[in-house]
């Protein structure tokens, strides 16, 4: 199965943080694992303007393509992304928790995509988990002493390597 993994960084960033408290940081290579779990993963980050480059190389090492969006949202972009992959994937994994992309998940089943949530159950939409077709809980890791790089914060030893398994 072709699995297509779509990451909204500042909606998970802040909604992890908001849940777990100042040490908590969404693992994003726990999120690649899990997503493995359902076939051949292409993941795809979408990040603000101005992001650290030490995040981004981070979300690299680890299998992702990062996507800048030119606004300063990122919502629209991974719209657009989605649906232009609607046609050759059979699942779509969708780490946010915002509402607004409940529209997405029906148009996407529409097209016979199978869509899963993976965000903080607790700071997830009722209306989005109601609508996926499975919902997974983000997986978080604690950092014992936050390290800041620019406005990130990021952990030595948190992120693990991965290779992206199917390509453009």
């Amino acid at each position: 199965m072709k699995v297509l993994l779509l990451v909204d960084t500042p909606n998970l960033y802040h909604t992890v943080m908001d849940d777990g408290g100042p040490t908590a940081r969404p693992d994003y290579a726990g999120i690649y694992e899990m997503a493995c779990g359902f076939g051949n993963v292409r993941a795809m980050a979408f990040v603000n303007q101005g992001v650290n480059n030490g995040f981004v190389k981070r979300l690299e090492a680890n299998g992702f393509e990062v996507v800048r969006p030119i606004a300063d949202d990122v919502d629209h972009a991974l719209i657009a992304t989605a649906v232009k992959f609607s046609r050759t994937v059979d699942w779509v994994i969708l780490c946010s928790g915002d509402g607004d992309y409940a529209a997405l998940v029906h148009l996407l089943q529409t097209a016979g995509v199978k869509v899963a949530v993976m965000a903080v159950r607790q700071y997830c939409s009722r209306n989005l988990r109601c609508a996926a077709d499975k919902f997974i809980e983000a997986p978080v890791f604690h950092a014992a002493k936050p390290v800041r790089i620019g406005g990130d914060v990021l952990v030595s030893g948190a992120w693990r390597s991965a290779d992206p398994l199917w390509a453009h």
